[in-house]
This record gives C-alpha cells, sequence and structure tokens, in this order.
C-alpha cells in the first residue's frame, strides 16, 4: 500500500476512535431516566393472602379450641366461649402480634423497597456516562497538535511535500491526492478532520482489510507476487483497542497502528 496512504491512515484513526467514543457517549446521554414502579405490588399481594390465612387459621383454631374444652367439661356458654379463646390467644401473643403488625405493614413495606429499587436505577443512570468519559478522557490525551505552519518539516506528520499552499493558504496534498478531491485546507480543522475519517473509512479501511484477507489466506492459495515497497501492514492486533488506550509511554505512531489493525477486524 502506498506509503502516505500509511501515514495518513495513522493520523486519521485517532479522528475515527474519537469519533466512535463520541457517538457512545451520546447514546448514553439519551437514555431516559427511570420512572417509579409498583414492581412489589405482586409480592404484597401474595403476602396480604398468606398473612390473612395464617389470621383466620389462628382465629378458627382457638376458637375450635375453646369449643371443645367446654363441650368435654359440660358447661357451654358463649360467654365461657369467648373467654376460652382469648385465653388461648394470649397464651402465644408475639405471634399474633408479628402477623397483625406485618400485615398493616405491608403498604410501608412494598413502599420502601420500589423506593430502594429506583434510587439504585438512578444512580445506575446518573453514572450511566463515567465509562465512556474516562475512556474519552484517556483517548484525548492522545491527541496530535493539529497542522501550523511552524511545524512543516519540524513535525514528521507535515513534510514539505505533503504542504500544498495556494494563495497563501495551506492545503493537505496527501489527502486531497487519496480522495482525488479538491484541494482540502488544513484550516479550517473540522473541515480537514472529516476529510481524514473519510479517507479512511472509504479508502484505506476497504483495501487494508483486502490485504488482510490476503494474508489470512492458506499459503496454498496465495499467489505468489514480487514484493511491495512498502509491505503491507503487519502486525499483533490487541484482544481490544482498550489495551492500546492503557498502555503508558508509547509511541503514538505505534499505538495508532495496533488500533488500526484492531479496526479493520471489526472491533471496537
Amino acid at each position: 500500500m502506498d506509503e502516505t496512504f500509511e501515514k495518513l491512515a495513522n493520523e486519521a484513526v485517532y479522528w475515527v476512535t474519537l469519533r466512535d467514543l463520541q457517538a457512545r457517549r451520546r447514546e448514553g446521554e439519551a437514555i431516559p431516566a427511570p420512572e417509579r414502579k409498583a414492581s412489589f405490588q405482586r409480592w404484597r399481594e401474595g403476602q396480604e393472602k398468606a398473612l390473612k390465612s395464617q389470621i383466620e387459621g389462628m382465629a378458627k383454631s382457638v376458637v375450635e379450641t375453646s369449643l371443645k374444652d367446654l363441650v368435654n367439661g359440660g358447661l357451654y356458654s358463649e360467654e365461657l366461649l369467648i373467654k376460652g379463646a382469648m385465653d388461648l390467644l394470649s397464651k402465644e401473643p408475639g405471634k399474633v402480634a408479628y402477623t397483625v403488625s406485618l400485615l398493616s405493614l405491608l403498604p410501608e413495606i412494598q413502599k420502601a423497597f420500589e423506593e430502594a429499587v429506583y434510587h439504585h436505577d438512578l444512580a445506575t443512570w446518573n453514572g450511566r456516562c463515567s465509562a465512556i468519559d474516562d475512556e474519552l478522557r484517556r483517548w484525548q490525551k492522545k491527541a496530535l497538535p493539529l497542522f501550523e505552519a511552524n511545524l512543516i518539516n519540524v513535525d514528521k506528520r507535515f513534510p514539505i511535500d505533503r504542504v500544498q499552499f495556494i494563495d497563501g493558504k495551506a492545503y493537505d496534498k496527501w489527502l486531497s491526492d487519496a480522495l482525488k478531491s479538491k484541494p482540502i485546507p488544513f484550516d479550517p480543522h473540522s473541515a480537514w478532520v472529516e476529510g481524514l475519517i473519510q479517507f479512511y473509512t472509504e479508502v484505506y479501511k476497504p483495501l487494508a482489510e483486502a490485504e488482510l484477507k490476503e494474508q489470512e489466506k492458506p499459503k496454498a492459495e496465495v499467489k505468489a507476487e514480487p514484493p511491495k515497497s512498502p509491505q503491507p501492514f503487519q502486525g499483533g492486533l490487541p484482544s481490544d483497542w482498550r489495551e492500546v488506550m492503557g498502555k503508558d509511554e508509547l509511541d503514538l505512531d505505534v499505538d495508532f497502528k495496533t488500533l488500526r489493525a484492531r479496526n479493520l477486524r471489526g472491533g471496537r
């Protein structure tokens, strides 16, 4: 592949990745805030049914036991029936009080559960962009200086043969030729960056992907071709582009070439 293509791609990959990260940031921002939901309503209804059944069972048990005792003793009256049932209930005050209290508290317990879930969801929502913001900050630290006239032949990205002056204004000859377009000025920078991204996605990436496919074919199927100068891109591929971002003190050219290879594999 043409050497200038490699150099342009090495520069463009920063902007391509930055654009993708910013798009992910916008996707996160667009997520709507969570709503309060009656998500424990069915749980409450099930608890109410079970507790009411327990209370009914306790009431029936003490009344039947009181009645049985009176019949067996031959001293039946409604007053004695009531007294006997109340005496039996008084022998298990904790069980009775717990069941009745829990039943009365169920609406408040349901509300507390739902509040806890809502605040958890809200905290998660508020932090939905934290991870991507960290990635953006780390990636932005890798930003390369934009073109300035005093960088010509000083910054290796801007050799004199890349810069074309027309009416005193600097244009990117490499980029214009690669896109086969009218001259693309370095300033405004936004238009120049868009040109780099267009070159990477529409020109460089298809060519590089084709080369990679050729390299991955079994040797028996690879057609013998004379070596090209420079050699097609070769190199190790990271499992994730975040590995590239996480390395300290790396040469930026090596950084971007490694990430470029990852992008060509279709990874993010």
